[in-house]
């Protein structure tokens, strides 16, 4: 099965789950004109308990390794310096901090027990740097003065679009009709309720 038509039943599959986590407020605004540090200050800290969640579940594996994976956490904790907070460990326990208020505890990480599956979770994961791009670009232009740090966990790799080349090479190899398949769809969509979850 082409790496196309793997990447088209993801795309089909989560359409409806990525459109929903888009018209999220959190992740509305951070296109906006208006978009303040207060606001990117705290869609950072929720990325960081998201990526806490979710990382010690992927990043060691197999998968993740083959794609060089970039873990964002360590990005989120030095974007979140640049910004005058700190993490203190991948649950974020102990920060007593105004800025971490909110943010949701009990929040599921999707199972990601076969390799199929952490697939699905890699391409929600890599997937979303395409638009980090543009994200990252925005808020360059309007906190000119914070460091590339600062945006850095939007788009982890030198080289984006040969990141998003292999990943796609991998699922092609990786994802076969039945049951892999399946999984990596599940997992894909579990992730993007991890996300929406997570950022409300």
């Amino acid at each position: 099965m082409s790496a196309a038509t793997a990447l088209a039943a993801l795309r089909a599959a989560t359409h409806a789950a990525h459109g929903r986590l888009e018209a999220l407020p959190a992740t509305r605004r951070l296109m906006a004109d208006d978009y303040t540090l207060p606001e990117y200050t705290r869609l950072l800290a929720r990325f960081a308990a998201i990526y806490g969640h979710l990382e010690p579940l992927m990043q060691a594996s197999e998968e993740a390794a083959c794609i060089g994976y970039q873990a964002r956490m360590p990005h989120l904790a030095r974007a979140l310096a640049a910004l005058g907070e700190r993490a203190t460990g991948p649950d974020l326990g102990g920060v007593a901090n105004a800025a971490w208020a909110g943010i949701p505890r009990g929040v599921d990480a999707p199972g990601l027990q076969t390799a199929a599956a952490r697939w699905g979770c890699l391409y929600v994961v890599e997937g979303s740097m395409l638009g980090g791009q543009l994200i990252r670009k925005h808020l360059q232009g309007l906190f000119p003065t914070l460091p590339a740090a600062a945006f850095a966990s939007f788009v982890p790799y030198d080289n984006p679009g040969q990141q998003w080349h292999g990943m796609r090479l991998h699922l092609e190899q990786a994802l076969l009709e039945g049951a892999p398949r399946q999984q990596a769809l599940n997992a894909a969509l579990a992730t993007y309720q991890l996300f929406y979850d997570g950022l409300q």
